[in-house]
């Protein structure tokens, strides 16, 4: 499944975060909230996570196209963006 990569960015002085896509299209902004660049990674990983629970139920319905580690993986990969790692 070919997922959205989103981007979380902003300016700790002005207390400005947003998420962006590739080609700089701004997807939303996270302003004056407590947490906001929290909210901003886990919105930026959405679509990743996503596509990672997507595959996991296809491999529990026995559909899945991939095998449990590189799932495993990409669903790791979602999870660290998600935390900001």
């Amino acid at each position: 499944m070919e997922t959205k990569h989103w981007i979380a960015g902003g300016s700790e002085k002005t207390v400005a975060v947003w998420v962006k896509d590739v080609s700089g299209k701004t997807i939303c902004r996270v302003e004056n909230c407590p947490g906001d660049w929290d909210n901003a990674r886990l919105i930026a990983a959405a679509p990743e996570l996503l596509a990672a629970c997507i595959e996991i139920a296809a491999l529990a319905d026995g559909q899945g196209r991939f095998n449990m580690m590189e799932v495993a993986a990409g669903a790791r990969a979602a999870i660290a963006k998600a935390k900001g790692e």
